[in-house]
């Protein structure tokens, strides 16, 4: 098989699960009387269209290279995956029509499914292995991939889950931190406003880490979200707790705005990994633009409501350290922009910039949170702020050009620039 024949295999397996998945929501959503099968056959399914995903990176990679043809048979058999996907979505359709039904007739009806549920999952733990079997042996082409990249680890995989054992993470030569990333110019600043929001503003490397924090967080692979957000921290300088998905920009319209704790509470997290995200900087109050729940803006407790998760509720509900009014923060947020467009002028809307949002920091100590401004040839730009009282106080590196640093208070009767840089900074 040619290269380009198996990057469409890889595309053409993602979008069969992704519209099996849909389907699978809308039945987790309104068959309470399932859920527990259907959230086991939907994270399955999840985890092997993240195989497919990882697949179709390492063929991108091979695509730089001079290698046009694959050296071996591709063993996974494109036409059972279609089948399987096939009697998913039959599953989803008849659990959707048992809606009418009588809650114990439907829990009835559904046992004469279940046995079809456990064969499905059976079917996609086999197809997954294939999959994996076939990003295993282009691993083994790595001396002409490094040709291209350093970016991807060898993968070993063992008997258990493949995504889960053999999910790669990105490995960078040396402990130095990279030259090319941006890196907060306050040393031990711990929260990270990650504004740049498209695959297009930043190196293959950090896509890579950043595309795996993402679906370990999609699939509740908890380990390998948790070692992404240390190399997020250890090898570029950032929190990504907080992260989003992030897409080219031909897709900048797709984004659902899911963090990590959104994510955790889809995936039904032990109440451990919840309270370990929230203790690392998660936010209890950043809305996502998109679910396919009761609302599209929904904070993790409002998933939690829709979802059921009662036990959930006091740990997602917001700790408020600075009771700010909020018709303040709104004046205090919209100023914040102005400042930042005046800086960048059409570069915030041209680049889909995610501007901050002052409500994050309600829920925490009042310490600097650092926006970083990813410019062409720029090092070290963008924007250190903090609330006190009712005041934003903000300090603008590098902006609008190299060199420059200047420190404004802001507050609901205007904008002054001051002096004095904020504690600790350069």
């Amino acid at each position: 098989m040619d290269v380009l024949s198996a990057i469409a295999l890889a595309d053409h397996c993602s979008s069969l699960c992704i519209t099996a998945g849909k389907e699978l929501r809308r039945c987790f959503r309104d068959a309470k009387y399932a859920n527990q099968d259907i959230q086991t056959l939907l994270n399955r399914l999840n985890k092997v269209k993240g195989s497919s995903d990882i697949l179709r990176l390492w063929l991108l990679e091979l695509k730089k290279s001079k290698i046009h043809d694959l050296e071996y048979a591709v063993p996974f058999d494109q036409k059972a995956f279609e089948d399987t996907i096939k009697q998913i979505r039959d599953l989803a359709s008849r659990a959707a029509k048992g809606q009418s039904r009588l809650g114990i007739i439907q829990k009835l009806g559904w046992v004469a499914q279940k046995r079809t549920s456990e064969k499905l999952i059976a079917a996609l733990e086999e197809e997954q292995r294939s999959l994996w079997e076939v990003t295993s042996g282009i691993s083994g082409l790595e001396d002409i991939l490094q040709e291209n990249t350093t970016a991807i680890e060898k993968l070993d995989v063992n008997d258990g889950d493949a995504f889960s054992d053999a999910a790669t993470l990105v490995q960078t030569s040396g402990t130095q931190p990279h030259t090319t990333s941006m890196v907060h110019p306050m040393v031990g600043v711990k929260r990270t406003w990650l504004g740049h929001i498209l695959t297009d503003d930043h190196d293959n490397e950090y896509n890579m880490v950043r595309h795996q924090l993402s679906e370990a967080a999609f699939q509740g692979d908890w380990e390998i979200m948790f070692k992404a957000l240390d190399i997020g921290a250890q090898e570029y300088g950032e929190s990504w707790v907080n992260a989003i998905r992030m897409k080219p920009l031909s897709h900048s319209d797709q984004m659902s705005f899911w963090t990590p704790l959104h994510q955790a509470v889809y995936n039904n997290a032990s109440v451990d990994v919840i309270r370990r995200l929230i203790e690392m900087g998660a936010s209890r109050t950043l809305r996502s633009r998109y679910t396919e729940f009761s609302q599209l803006d929904m904070s993790p407790l409002e998933l939690a409501h829709d979802l059921q998760m009662f036990h959930l509720y006091d740990i997602l509900s917001p700790t408020i350290r600075w009771h700010i009014p909020s018709r303040t923060l709104a004046v205090l947020e919209k100023k914040f922009d102005d400042i930042i467009r005046q800086d960048l002028g059409d570069y915030v809307g041209e680049r889909k910039l995610y501007l901050p949002a002052l409500e994050l920091c309600t829920e925490f100590e009042p310490e600097p949170i650092w926006f970083p401004v990813k410019l062409p040839g720029r090092q070290s730009a963008g924007y250190l702020y903090r609330v006190e009282g009712r005041e934003l106080v903000v300090r603008v590196f590098n902006l609008p050009n190299e060199g420059d640093a200047r420190t404004y208070r802001v507050a609901e009767d205007g904008i002054f620039d001051i002096g004095q840089a904020l504690p600790g900074s350069p």
